[in-house]
């Protein structure tokens, strides 16, 4: 072990985080290092420090055969202790981790693809649950070859790891800052960072040999990272972790965590304080001892006393004292932390004038805005405020840009060099007479005696719910988000404070063409897709809109837009508005108060009941959380239209598993279903499916409705018509093989089918429509889903075997779709060899079906679909299975899907001459399965 300073409970010197760990393995093997509570309440995991350790090198001897040393590696992983074996693999193996977040099922990989093409990773690990549909998209974005590892699938008895010559001086890792998603930049931290790091949160939270800490932030952010995982390492003492999404659902899981663990130390952003005062009820405080609970910090955003006075006042009677909240500062480009105050001594809050701050200057006043103070520095950390224009330090009481010098100040950003001068290697003037490096931290403040108060950002940077947003991203988002709207440079975004909260507004400018044919309702059109879009890609919900005409948006000579200048007109009403639209008080729409349903109350009510409770309910809750009447709740809308952002997602999420006594996935919401849609798929998951891999039957009035529903959108939308029923064998089961180029496909074919057969059964690929409970339950229920291995192997195909052989002993036909997915072109792809697998082994005929229209109607990656015409063509039975071919011929099963895709190419020829009759509207009183 290198030799470099002491750290808490050791009796030696440690240089490297490697060494610290190595240490811990040795010294305590068997002490409890982390636990991860599942769902925020009960334990799935608990390491000790010898597993961990065992851990790392196991993921480092791989690693080590698979890069070289300072190569960065991706880490992909949600909340686990899976990460936190993946990140010290890393530096077991010289290698620089570069934590970031695996994205969501409905999101692109943008923000990855530029962290991605900025470290020139060359390697990425990820958990062998998420690594196939990770690649599946690195693929489909097309994105540079790299190395792949699930480190949780790895032989724990390969473990020939070489300890590598690290130093205090190699990089640990690479924080990418939460702005531009075009630009990010990943700040160097070292190893001598983060121990440095760690001995000022240490002595500066005083934290003691019976701390005990509880955390539910990011652990790919640094706040979760530094704080939540390698403090509680330095400490040698345990750390109790659950996931955010597990504390964003039900605030209550932090606090009750921090109760039951008898926890002294943890804490978060403003917002999560503001959380637990609105969501956690009176009767659920009493269950809570906050006693001990002595380091409450809070940072990462703007800190609002009256934040604090509201939290401190509802929690008392748990045992929680106000002294207790530590507020402090810090930023990735420090490691994290930079200030924070005395502990056992309450928050420092003192009351300025608005219009002096305003202007730079300091004034205390009786009443006016109170700001939180944010302590001050530790050890060798220096911190000072100069005049950003001059760059002269500034006097007591005066506002300027915060700079801070020491030992935790990062090496600067990866693989920018002039950003690295500008921002780490700043001097005071004359540089001559000041010779020392500063880091700019681009946030403003005023030190008073030696106090550090944050006053704001230097470059209008957006801080909401403790995540960096730069206000030129979120106004790209705007101009693409609707025709009607002027780019570039057409749009501003900025925070307002609202109840103690920053909110985001956008302005931005209508085009002058459309701005002459704009009606009432396009407008409305407009605001809405601005919402859905900035919810989507920046995870925000939108609290204004103004629209202005065009040439309005306040801008510098040199054309800048002037964002302060935006503020300001919007908060005095004096911007040149065409159209407005703003989240109404919440005492303006008065709260509608539903009856009290549980689960069997709403079993006994009819059908058209239970949906139509459910709809009310649906429509109230969102109305709630957007503060609009519920006139702005159409049903007819898709639940993203409303920008609905993630924490009010998941909380909806859970008031709903509350009701209805169900456990929901919280990615339901971004399923693109409109709120009847949404209406439907609870009602019918009320009736508890069997949990068997076939289809289960619905009571027949049920699926009657939801099929004769189907029945009427394809008619009337899409104006669906077919041919060629009379192909259908009636003697015996078959295959149906059709082309596939979009999620309207099935339906079409299965409503086209409605009079010849009670039921189709479709093939569907497993990883898409069977990758959560409900979504698996509705494709199995409703769209009569199988799952299917879509890789396109012999294997793959067999798992769907036994399930196409029973149902088709029941003479059930069966559709699959060759292709294996959907066509990004309209052109039918390759077919792959599973459906001759399928028509050999079950030696049935295959029915080819020709599709068209619906990629025009909904292709590939299209949120919503569009009026067009859809025309599905059924040809003439194939028998190409045989005796004399053998299964277990790849060739004999590509012979045959050839030869039905040869006959579905010649649909497609024959459909340019074909003229079409309309389906047929009456089922003939046959059952609807």
């Amino acid at each position: 072990m290198t030799a470099a300073g002491y750290v808490f409970g050791t009796q030696q010197k440690i240089a490297t985080l490697v060494d610290l760990l190595r240490y811990r393995s040795i010294a305590q093997p068997d002490d409890t290092a982390f636990v991860f509570l599942k769902d925020g309440e009960t334990i799935a995991a608990s390491w000790t420090y010898q597993q961990l350790d065992h851990q790392a090198r196991i993921i480092a001897t791989h690693l080590q055969a698979l890069t070289r040393p300072g190569d960065r590696v991706l880490l992909l992983y949600p909340s686990g202790l899976e990460f936190i074996a993946a990140f010290f693999g890393c530096l077991y193996a010289q290698t620089i981790a570069v934590p970031a977040y695996p994205p969501k099922a409905n999101q692109t990989l943008n923000r990855l693809q530029a962290i991605v093409a900025d470290a020139d990773a060359a390697a990425a690990m990820t958990t062998e649950a998420l690594l196939p549909d990770l690649q599946r998209k690195w693929r489909e974005e097309a994105l540079p070859p790299i190395h792949w590892l699930a480190s949780d699938g790895l032989d724990s008895h390969n473990c020939n790891w070489q300890e590598p010559p690290i130093t205090s001086a190699t990089l640990a890792f690479l924080q990418y800052t939460s702005g531009s998603t075009g630009n990010p930049k990943g700040v160097m931290v070292s190893h001598g960072n983060l121990l440095h790091n760690e001995r000022l949160i240490k002595q500066a939270f005083g934290h003691h040999d019976q701390t005990i800490s509880v955390g539910w932030l990011p652990l790919f952010h640094d706040m979760g990272l530094v704080g939540n995982v390698l403090q509680p390492l330095y400490l040698g003492l345990p750390c109790t972790l659950m996931s955010p999404v597990a504390f964003l659902q039900k605030p209550l899981r932090w606090l009750q965590a921090i109760s039951d663990y008898r926890a002294t130390s943890s804490g978060g952003p403003n917002f999560a304080y503001e959380l637990c005062v609105r969501k956690i009820s009176p009767e659920q405080r009493r269950q809570l001892d906050l006693s001990r609970w002595d380091v409450a910090f809070t940072g990462a955003e703007p800190i609002r006393a009256e934040t604090l006075d509201r939290f401190a006042a509802a929690f008392a009677e748990c045992g929680f004292r106000r002294e207790a909240f530590y507020p402090c500062y810090g930023l990735a480009e420090s490691t994290l932390f930079v200030t924070g105050g005395t502990k056992t001594a309450a928050p420092t809050i003192l009351t300025v004038e608005p219009d002096s701050l305003s202007q730079n200057r300091v004034v205390l006043t009786d009443a006016g805005l109170p700001l939180v103070g944010c302590g001050h520095p530790r050890f060798d950390q220096n911190v000072i405020v100069v005049d950003p224009n001059t760059l002269t330090e500034c006097h007591q009481g005066e506002v300027g840009e915060i700079w801070v010098s020491g030992p935790s100040v990062a090496q600067g950003y990866w693989n920018r060099p002039d950003a690295t001068a500008a921002t780490f290697q700043a001097q005071l003037a004359p540089a001559a007479n000041n010779p020392d490096y500063f880091l700019r931290t681009g946030d403003l403040g005023f030190i008073q005696g030696t106090e550090l108060f944050v006053t704001g950002r230097l470059k209008d940077v957006i801080i909401i719910r403790g995540r960096n947003h730069y206000p030129q991203d979120i106004e790209l988002t705007v101009e693409q988000s609707h025709a009607s709207l002027r780019s570039p440079n057409g749009a501003a975004a900025f925070t307002v404070e609202v109840e103690g909260d920053e909110q985001l507004v956008v302005v931005a400018e209508v085009e002058r063409t459309a701005l002459r044919k704009t009606a009432a309702d396009e407008l409305e059109v407009i605001f809405s897709q601005i919402r859905a879009a900035i919810a989507k890609q920046h995870d925000l919900q939108v609290h204004a809109i103004v629209l202005l005409k065009p040439g309005y948006l306040p801008k510098t000579s040199s054309g800048k837009i002037q964002r302060h200048a935006c503020r300001t007109g919007f908060q005095t009403g004096t911007l040149a508005s065409v159209a407005q639209w703003q989240v109404a008080q919440t005492d303006s729409n008065p709260v509608v108060v539903l009856p009290t349903y549980d689960r069997e109350t709403l079993l006994a009510q009819p059908a058209s009941q239970q949906q139509q409770t459910i709809q009310t309910w649906l429509q109230v809750q969102i109305a709630a959380r957007l503060k609009v009447g519920l006139e702005q709740i159409d049903l007819e809308r898709p639940l993203t239209d409303y920008g609905l952002d993630s924490v009010e997602a998941v909380s909806l999420v859970a008031d709903l598993e509350d009701w209805l006594g169900q456990s929901l996935d919280s990615d339901l919401l971004n399923d693109h279903l409109t709120l009847a849609q949404l209406s439907q798929v609870l009602t019918t998951q009320l009736y508890q499916p069997s949990p068997n891999l076939t289809p289960c039957p619905l009571p027949r009035r049920r699926s009657r409705l939801f099929w004769s529903w189907s029945q009427a959108v394809y008619q009337h939308w899409f104006q669906l018509s077919c041919q060629g029923l009379e192909h259908l064998p009636t003697d015996r089961p078959y295959l149906l093989a059709a082309n596939h180029v979009s999620h309207l496909d099935a339906g079409a074919i299965v409503v086209s089918l409605l009079k010849q057969v009670d039921q189709v059964i479709c093939l569907g690929a497993k990883d898409y429509f069977f990758d959560h409970a409900l979504k698996s339950w509705f494709s199995r229920s409703f769209l009569n889903l199988v799952p299917l291995d879509r890789e396109g192997t012999l294997l793959g195909a067999l798992d769907a075997l036994r399930h196409c052989e029973q149902l088709l002993n029941a003479r059930t036909p069966i559709l699959i779709f060759p292709e294996g997915t959907r066509s990004r072109t309209g052109e039918i792809q390759a077919f792959q060899p599973g459906l001759g697998l399928l028509a050999l082994k079950l030696n049935v005929p295959i029915v080819p079906v020709y599709i068209e229209g619906t990629y025009q109607a909904l292709p590939k990656g299209r949120l919503l679909p569009r009026r067009h015409p859809i025309q599905v063509t059924f040809g003439a039975p194939l028998d190409l299975a045989s005796p004399q071919r053998n299964a277990a011929d790849r060739e004999a099963c590509q012979a045959i899907t050839d030869q039905t895709r040869a006959a579905i190419l010649q649909l497609r020829a024959n459909r340019l001459e074909q003229t079409f009759a309309p389906i047929p509207t009456q089922t003939n009183g046959r059952a609807i399965k």
